[in-house]
This record gives structure tokens, C-alpha cells and sequence, in this order.
């Protein structure tokens, strides 16, 4: 089973955008993982896979929650396709439930 849930939240970062986009997601991992357990999905298998990489995973003890997360720009069609792939992936691998969370900054 695949929840997928969108969170909107402001960042107060103004640096360059990379460097901002970095720092936002920084941000995001420590909330993430003060809660959670964190985990660790290698690039390489989800991209042999033709799966879409992560951001951030964790998990609760009973739900793998993967995250997206973007400072700037917008998640195309294609990229939510395969992170939607990576989730039903993990899903069958681990035999439980994998959420994903979109968490875009505001404008």
C-alpha cells in the first residue's frame, strides 16, 4: 500500500538556491529523524531499478514514509512517477506499507 500526503511549510534559508535547497532539506532531516528511524536506500539500486531517488526515508515501526522535498521548482510528472515506483518497490521488499510526503516551501 502506497499513502501519499502534500505538505506545504516556509523556510526562513535565503542563500543560493542550491545551497538553500540543501539547507531546506537539511532542515527537514533532523524533524524527520528526531521522530523516526532513519533509513538509508542506495542510488544506484533505485536507478538500476529505473526507480526515482529519495530525498529522505524513515520509518515509524510499522510505515516506510518516504520524502520529497523541494525548496524550489516544481516535481514533474516523470519524477513523481518513479518515486511512486521506488515506493511500491520497497513496499514488496519490506512487506509494509511506504507513505509519501511531497513538502514543497512556500512562495
Amino acid at each position: 500500500m502506497v499513502l501519499v500526503k502534500y505538505i506545504e511549510n516556509p523556510s526562513k534559508v535565503s542563500k543560493s538556491t542550491v545551497e538553500s535547497g540543501n539547507l531546506f532539506e537539511q532542515e527537514y532531516s533532523k524533524k524527520i529523524h528526531k521522530q523516526n528511524i532513519a533509513i538509508l536506500i542506495s542510488d544506484r539500486l533505485l536507478r538500476d531499478k529505473n526507480c526515482g531517488q529519495i530525498d529522505l526515508a524513515s520509518f515509524n515501526g510499522k510505515i516506510i514514509t518516504l520524502y520529497e522535498i523541494k525548496r524550489f521548482g516544481v516535481l514533474s510528472h516523470r519524477q513523481s512517477k518513479r518515486i511512486f515506483k521506488s515506493a511500491r518497490m520497497l513496499s514488496e521488499y519490506f512487506t509494509c506499507a511506504v507513505g509519501i510526503e511531497y513538502i514543497f516551501a512556500k512562495k
